[in-house]
């Protein structure tokens, strides 16, 4: 009954201790915090295991156990708190740091080498009939003081640096440690060291086992909350479902097998990835991506429009590739979010385009107009180049404001003359330039006389008399009088040039210069 009582006593701490070390190590064992807390919980069970041996194994052993399992096993465990502490320890404190963890080094190591053996050790060994010189009343009272005043600093030790920082994890550090210690002195046991208590000879020293399994366990679940990171498979889980990328994991059919809640917040519960696509090219679309990772087994970062929840159109940035998992193949998509940066980007390039006083189109939305006009399939268009006649005049005697209220109506009427297909855009100052898309020579002429009258009316201006504006205006065709942008920009601004010098408030059309005769 003697033999149960104490293996149960014994190895459910024992277990519980070893299967502890085994968690540690199979939830992280690259971590030298979880190394070093899982040889410390060996080491305690170890050391229990020595404290049971000694109790049923034949009274001769217990010299050979004491000299060589029950006091190094205590060394040990001591070196093991000592490196446990100084990685608990916050690490902007360096020097208080290793203060603290000297106590539980040099302190518990001297206590374990002087009181190799307790009182209980004492009756036990007693009754058996082996005669062990037990130390002095007085020494044992040191010995206890020391004890006492070695827990009281390292208790004040530990509250004075958690009053000195705000950090949680840190607070939460040292509050664990703190109640470990208090539990360790309370228990009256530090690493072994037991003050005089029970002498019945087959009862384990319950104080002494306390105070370890109780230190154990609180250590333990301080650095798992505040230290030690989750298992691989665990961090890689949170790392999938809560990624803000957009994470969609789908057979090499395209089924959807797995998505993180980034994905369901955006895209909903798509069964098939090709249900996110918008329908008039999902065909196409899908195909692409098929080929690309068939052939490739990756699809480099692209741009997609994909339809979001509420068939809210979207446009993300993807990249997708091929994994294997044992012998399957499965398609890894990536995807981000960019509708809000492609609305800004499209906004930026809209206003780079745009002439602010008239809302027209500027220069370079001209050029990049007739530089994709010229580099398509040859058709008429024609470039007609405007300026106003004498505006200086009118911003001197009427100021800048008229003359910009001008300009904005002068804007308003050419927009009015034109068809929308073609496009009128002002330079600059008081020039104005359109492109006229697919027409031909022939109706050159009536558009011309149109821009014309439309200066016969003066421009009306609150609280100002009617301004009078006039304008030159010069015409190239093309492909007629070259292919090259700027070349026909050119030569609709020498034919306006042509108009001014021949008298003003008239229009012109390119003519190439006729070869002199030999």
């Amino acid at each position: 009954m003697r033999l149960i009582w104490l293996a149960l006593i014994y190895g459910i701490p024992i277990f519980m201790l070893c299967h502890w070390a085994w968690d540690l190590l199979a939830r992280d064992a690259k971590s030298p915090l979880a190394r070093v807390l899982a040889a410390f919980h060996v080491a305690v069970a170890v050391r229990l295991f020595v404290v049971y041996a000694m109790q049923v194994l034949p009274i001769q052993w217990a010299p050979k156990l004491l000299r060589w399992g029950f006091s190094p096993a205590g060394l040990i465990v001591a070196v093991l708190a000592f490196l446990l502490y100084l990685r608990i320890m916050p690490e902007r404190d360096r020097v208080a740091r290793w203060g603290w963890a000297a106590y539980f080094l040099f302190i518990p190591a001297a206590a374990i080498a002087l009181l190799p053996v307790h009182s209980f050790m004492y009756s036990v060994f007693q009754r058996q009939g082996l005669w062990v010189k037990p130390l002095s009343t007085t020494h044992s009272e040191l010995m206890g003081i020391a004890i006492l005043i070695y827990v009281a600093i390292l208790a004040a030790g530990l509250a004075y640096l958690r009053s000195r920082t705000s950090h949680p994890n840190v607070r939460g550090r040292l509050t664990g440690v703190l109640w470990a210690t208090l539990v360790l002195f309370a228990s009256n046991a530090i690493f072994g060291v037991v003050l005089p208590g029970s002498h019945t000879p087959w009862m384990p020293p319950f104080a002494n086992m306390a105070g370890f399994v109780l230190w154990a366990v609180i250590v333990r679940l301080t650095v798992r909350r505040y230290m030690l990171v989750p298992s691989r498979v665990e961090r890689y889980h949170r790392l999938f479902e809560q990624n803000p990328a957009i994470m969609v994991l789908t057979d090499t059919n395209g089924v959807v097998i797995d998505l993180n809640e980034s994905a369901v917040e955006l895209l909903g519960s798509p069964r098939h990835l090709s249900d996110i696509l918008p329908e008039e090219r999902r065909s196409q679309d899908w195909t692409e991506i098929q080929k690309a990772l068939t052939q490739d087994t990756r699809m480099h970062r692209t741009d997609q429009r994909i339809l979001g929840l509420g068939d809210d159109l979207r446009v993300v940035t993807m990249k997708a590739d091929s994994i294997f998992l044992g012998e399957r193949a499965y398609w890894a998509f990536l995807l981000h979010d960019i509708t809000g940066l492609r609305a800004q980007k499209d906004l930026a390039e809209q206003m780079a385009l745009k002439d602010p006083l008239t809302d027209l189109g500027n220069a370079r939305a001209f050029r990049q107009a007739f530089e994709t006009l010229a580099a398509g399939p040859l058709e008429g268009a024609a470039i007609l180049f405007l300026d106003l006649d004498n505006f200086k005049d009118i911003n001197d005697s009427l100021g800048h404001l008229v003359g910009d209220s001008v300009i904005q109506e002068v804007g308003r009427r050419l927009t009015n003359v034109f068809r929308p297909e073609d496009l009128v855009t002002r330079f600059g100052g008081d020039e104005f330039v359109v492109l006229l898309r697919r027409i031909s020579a022939h109706h050159t002429e009536d558009i011309l006389e149109r821009v014309m009258h439309e200066f016969t009316a003066p421009v009306q201006i609150d609280g100002m008399p009617p301004v009078a504006v006039r304008a030159s205006i010069g015409l190239s065709r093309f492909p007629e009088d070259g292919i090259d942008p700027e070349l026909v920009l050119n030569r609709a601004d020498q034919a306006m040039y042509d108009a001014k010098r021949a008298g003003k408030n008239q229009y012109r059309v390119f003519q190439q210069p006729e070869a002199s005769s030999s």
